[in-house]
């Protein structure tokens, strides 16, 4: 036999230790997150000079710039990913190592436009990378001074007049 008001005030005390743990394990991961998504880019590379500037806007986290270097080339990619919010810079920090491992298996072939057209065949053929709204751009820079861009989003646009919706 138990009392009914000990047995609640113990479910209270659990759930209230139980919401603690969550919250310090939530602000643990958030706070390692954020640290892997501030903006960063080497100051130089072979024939280019480079900055960056940023601001905090609090809470969110749908933006990140990968720097990538394969023999004279450096690639730039800069990812948005739709919101401003918790889940978003949860897919952010998900889509930052995704590219980068997706950019290092591409190795030599590694173009901008290769790169993305492979990234929007995974991201349109995945249940859940294809719900989340994103752009990405990604600059290839050569030492010589050659610049070559591709930029591309998900899920495409939808053109919608009067009487017909067409995927773009």
């Amino acid at each position: 036999p138990i009392e009914k008001s000990k047995l609640v005030n113990t479910v209270h005390r659990v759930l209230a230790r139980s919401n603690r743990l969550t919250s310090r394990l939530t602000e643990r991961i958030s706070t390692k997150i954020s640290a892997a998504l501030i903006p960063s880019l080497p100051s130089r590379v072979p024939g280019w000079n480079m900055a960056i500037g940023s601001r905090n806007t609090g809470l969110g986290g749908g933006d990140l710039i990968l720097c990538h270097q394969i023999g004279d080339k450096t690639f730039v990619i800069v990812i948005d990913v739709m919101g401003h919010d918790e889940t978003a810079k949860f897919f952010t920090y998900a889509y930052g190592g995704f590219v980068r491992g997706l950019a290092l298996s591409m190795g030599a072939s590694l173009t901008p436009e290769l790169l993305l057209a492979e990234l929007s065949t995974i991201v349109s053929n995945d249940e859940l990378l294809s719900q989340i709204t994103l752009t990405c751009c990604v600059a290839e820079l050569s030492s010589g001074g050659y610049l070559r861009m591709a930029s591309a989003g998900h899920p495409p646009p939808w053109k919608i007049s009067s009487g017909e919706t067409v995927a773009m």
